[in-house]
């Protein structure tokens, strides 16, 4: 009987065993599932000093942009100040050119009178 007890006794003491080894990998695994999922702090600086250059970068792009919307503003404003200029000289010429068509005509109507 002492013996079936010693027995009885080694195998609960290797089932134990058994379990402790398996609830060991259990949490070797679950810590290595955890390492995988904690990231290195290298890593974390590394892409943190990226991310603010980045946005450096990114600011630096939006006031370039700002000054290069401002200035396309300002050149619409010169077009369309030229293509009034433009506009009114048409005017003027043509205006011109009529006075010049009359006087000419003007002139050559008195020297053909003249003439006569």
């Amino acid at each position: 009987m002492y013996t079936a007890n010693v027995e009885i006794e080694k195998k609960k003491h290797l089932i134990s065993l058994d379990l402790e080894k398996q609830n060991l990998e259990v949490l070797r695994q679950t810590n290595d599932r955890i390492k995988i999922k904690i990231p290195d702090p290298e890593i974390v600086y590394r892409e943190k000093i990226k991310r603010d250059m980045l946005r450096e970068r990114l600011a630096n792009k939006k006031v370039l942009l700002n000054k290069t919307k401002g200035a396309v503003r300002n050149l619409h404003v010169k077009v369309d100040i030229y293509r009034r200029e433009i506009g009114f000289s048409h005017k003027s010429i043509m205006e011109l050119e009529k006075e010049i068509d009359a006087l000419r005509n003007q002139a050559l109507g008195d020297a053909k009178v003249s003439i006569v």
